[in-house]
């Protein structure tokens, strides 16, 4: 009987397992709500900032505007 009742499908074992996995799926829905609240607000930034966008236009694409020079230096 206690045999069954740590070693079957439903003994303490198999519900240790699932309490840890459990937890795992919890930790990682926290991580991934957090990470979607950041996405939601670029979003929302890039749609209302134009500072903002200009900021990512010159770092992410490296643009300039017309009347701009750009020196590069070598290390």
């Amino acid at each position: 009987m206690v045999f069954l009742t740590v070693f079957s499908d439903k003994g303490l074992i198999k519900i240790y397992k699932l309490s840890k996995e459990r937890d795992s799926i919890r930790t990682n829905n926290m991580v991934l709500k957090s990470r979607n609240e950041e996405l939601k607000k670029e979003i929302e930034r890039l749609k209302t900032d134009n500072r903002y966008i200009e900021g990512v236009a010159r770092k992410e694409l490296g643009m300039v505007k017309p009347t701009e020079v750009i020196f590069q230096f070598e290390k």
